[in-house]
């Protein structure tokens, strides 16, 4: 999930999280995985901790030249 750059901060990703996140608490489920954040993603990941979220797997892509 995300906003294209030009309108971000503008209160439209908390707007789609809420959204989200009460449609599924209308269906049962009880929690929800995001997957596949890059570290350097401060502002998503801001987001996801001020959710309730933690930060508990992180995935690691190496390059090595042969």
């Amino acid at each position: 999930m995300g906003v294209i750059e030009k309108y971000r901060m503008l209160g439209i990703n908390a707007l789609m999280h809420y959204k989200t996140s009460k449609k599924l608490l209308s269906k049962g489920y009880k929690g929800a995985e995001m997957f596949w954040i890059l570290k350097n993603n401060v502002m998503t990941n801001r987001e996801i901790q001020a959710m309730g979220g933690e930060i508990y797997k992180t995935y690691r892509i190496y390059d090595y030249n042969i």
